[in-house]
């Protein structure tokens, strides 16, 4: 457990080496990570997180103020904490979160891996035409090839 400017934030780290930040989707906690960490190989700092309201750590929204700066404000202070670049993983809404801090540019990252983010209103409203246009791109293509019986995903275009 972290305490960052009066508040908690629930916190697990084990290994050395270079860290992956693990955030887990709505709902979850912690534990949400723990059978993949089970199958990574060592040599590398692992450091997994609950978002706001969730397992240990403070909620810090309010019914007037739930907007999603409240999360990146965790990733940053988690970001500091470890101290050195990032390889962000994101599930779900943590997808999101780890996509926001990413947009928000107050993190220094290494990587981002997203699982199952719905990310095309915040791409959006951060006025990365290029990018919400390439990942429009993208989920049509994906959408395309499912309609038409595709059995292999397409290649992205670069």
């Amino acid at each position: 457990m972290l305490k960052v400017d009066g508040r908690n934030i629930d916190c697990v780290e084990s290994g050395e080496g270079p860290a992956l930040l693990f955030l887990p989707g709505s709902y979850s906690t912690t534990a949400a990570w723990r059978q993949v960490q089970r199958h990574m190989n060592s040599g590398c700092r692992v450091v997994t997180s609950s978002l706001c309201g969730y397992g240990g750590t403070t909620d810090t929204r309010t019914k007037q103020d739930f907007d999603i700066p409240h999360e990146v404000q965790l990733v940053q202070a988690l970001a500091r904490h470890i101290d050195q670049p990032v390889h962000l993983v994101g599930h779900s809404f943590g997808a999101t979160v780890a996509l926001a801090a990413a947009l928000s540019r107050t993190v220094e990252i290494a990587s981002l891996t997203l699982f199952e983010a719905n990310p095309m209103a915040l791409i959006q409203a951060h006025g990365d035409g290029w990018l919400y246009e390439e990942t429009l791109g993208m989920s049509r293509a994906f959408e395309a090839a499912v309609h038409a019986g595709e059995v292999r995903c397409p290649r992205p275009r670069h």
